[in-house]
């Protein structure tokens, strides 16, 4: 079990240190500011509020004075772009990528194994590993499909 554990904890590792290297590699950095800014944060700011205490409302407006400002950052890879650095060879490009994905399966069936292990009834580890092998078989289908 303690072997379990400590892939579990290599999974998780290479699916933080892959999804950081992706960004920062490929990622986009969106920086806005302005009232705009501020409204939209105050709106969701109050609805997560509103959401808390189990009230709805129909409409929703907020002013703001000054100025906010948010930063977003964002990659995004196509699986045929994931198939044609593998057949161009250039493995370094993938990597960031390829532990990303085997670190988020490595990690969902792991920590599936290790529910199943602990817990009495078999039903949530299963259910993740099957999530895990499910999720696997989609993107192992999708670089196979991409041109």
């Amino acid at each position: 079990m303690s072997a379990l554990i400590v892939l579990l904890v290599v999974c998780l590792l290479c699916l933080f240190t892959g999804w950081a290297w992706t960004l920062t590699l490929r990622g986009r950095t969106k920086v806005r500011s302005g009232a705009q800014v501020g409204a939209e944060f105050m709106e969701e700011k109050m609805a997560r509020q509103a959401f808390r205490e189990g009230k709805t409302s129909l409409a929703r407006r907020a002013w703001f004075w000054g100025k906010g400002w948010a930063v977003e950052r964002e990659a995004a890879v196509s699986y045929s772009e994931l198939k044609a650095m593998w057949r161009k060879g250039s493995y370094g490009a993938l990597l960031p990528m390829a532990l990303a994905l085997s670190g988020m399966v490595g990690s969902i069936v792991l920590g599936g194994a290790l529910l199943l292990l602990v817990l009495d009834t078999p039903i949530p580890g299963l259910v993740l590993i099957s999530f895990g092998v499910y999720g696997a078989s989609l993107t192992i289908g999708g670089i196979r499909r991409a041109k």
